[in-house]
């Protein structure tokens, strides 16, 4: 994961692939998320695929699973496409981390 998506919004994750070697070390990123928010964290041949589309990245968070899951751009994957995208319903009233 090279990027992910926050809502209509693609963020950078800079750094070694995860699992890659246990001693890299990563940047943090602290959001402010509310119900209704979406993160969606993909794989390249998923960028790869939108990257191509003239829709692309302009795709919003909640649409983008839907997409892929409804088989919109099988024919195009090239590589492997993994996809992990949590819709925010409700926080917690407190929330120990």
């Amino acid at each position: 994961i090279t990027e992910f998506l926050f809502n209509d919004q693609w963020l950078p994750a800079p750094g070694l692939l995860l699992g890659v070697d246990e001693l890299e070390t990563y940047e943090t990123q602290v959001l402010t998320i509310v119900p209704g928010d979406t993160v969606c964290f993909v794989t390249d041949g998923i960028t790869d695929v939108l990257a191509t589309e003239e829709e692309g990245k302009a795709t919003a968070a909640p649409n983008l699973c839907r997409l892929f899951e409804a088989g919109a751009y099988a024919e195009k994957l090239r590589d492997d496409a993994t996809a992990v995208c949590i819709e925010i319903l409700k926080l917690a009233d407190t929330m120990k981390i």
